[in-house]
């Protein structure tokens, strides 16, 4: 069981949140101290694994001039039964933490760069038992394999240009059909929090300056990062009329913990079922 799990009964369990709901999340101790609040969470290099959340602890034991780079492992995520906000808590004691490996606000590191995610997985692996934290995927987190230029060809570009690795910059990039014709936005990003993975885009499509906008849940398999048009996008490899059949109706969110609704647009892509194989994909991933 993650050690930073709750007795609270007015929080329960949740498998999948909308990442514009953790940035900014405020974090605790199992003491219910506040420690700070999400800035951003970095994805390893498979652009759909998460690999840690970056933290600011405000004025936290002195900590408030820097981020700090934690695994994903050390976050266990509930949601409040009432309001359906999500709450994180971060199974680390203060001395970890004061000793923990952080970088300059101004100066974010290379996500990219393998010396530095050892240097934090490290840190964290000869402190905090792999047993005690949430299963993660052992995909690698070195360069990305997934970028790609506008005729499928694997993007040349150093680190900083291929991809930043924040799920926050992923949010309102740009999504192009077939053509690499702009078809709709990215609004929201779904996170599966057991199996640290994103697994869906909430995406805004058509209307005409805001106006008459529709929104629909896509699985992220159906979107494919690539340069486009000197920029990155991610291209849609299912059909204009498969969005629309996905779109939500009335724009109100599915329960996101079902797996219905996941299921049905990968049917609609002709992506098929979740396989065990994908359920079972995950295991102590980084420190």
């Amino acid at each position: 069981m993650n050690p930073a799990s709750t007795n609270d009964s007015n929080h329960r369990s949740a498998v999948r949140f909308r990442v514009s709901q953790l940035l900014s999340c405020p974090i605790t101790n199992a003491r219910e101290e506040n420690l700070g609040d999400v800035k951003d969470i970095v994805l390893a290099n498979d652009n759909t694994t998460i690999a840690y959340v970056v933290v600011e602890f405000g004025g936290f034991l002195g900590m408030g001039s820097k981020y700090f780079a934690m695994p994903w492992r050390l976050i266990h995520a509930t949601r409040n039964s009432s309001d359906q906000k999500p709450r994180i808590k971060l199974a680390v004691d203060q001395d970890m933490l004061k000793a923990a490996p952080g970088f300059d606000k101004t100066d974010w590191p290379d996500m990219a760069d393998m010396g530095w995610a050892r240097q934090v997985d490290e840190f964290y692996r000869t402190r905090v038992p792999a047993s005690q934290g949430a299963p993660m995927s052992n995909r690698p987190f070195g360069e990305s394999t997934r970028w790609r230029d506008s005729d499928g060809r694997p993007h040349v570009a150093n680190r900083k240009q291929l991809h930043s690795r924040r799920v926050s910059e992923m949010i309102g990039m740009d999504v192009v059909d077939a053509r690499n014709e702009s078809i709709a936005k990215v609004d929201d990003l779904v996170l599966h929090a057991e199996r640290a993975q994103i697994e869906g885009a909430a995406l805004s499509f058509g209307g005409v300056i805001g106006i008459g906008k529709h929104h629909a849940l896509v699985p992220i398999d159906s979107l494919t990062p690539q340069w486009t048009k000197g920029a990155m996008a991610l291209a849609f490899s299912c059909t204009t009329a498969d969005l629309e059949a996905m779109a939500l109706p009335g724009g109100e969110w599915p329960s996101l913990d079902s797996d219905e609704w996941l299921e049905r647009c990968r049917r609609q892509c002709g992506l098929g079922s979740i396989t065990a194989a994908d359920r079972s994909s995950t295991a102590n991933f980084g420190a």
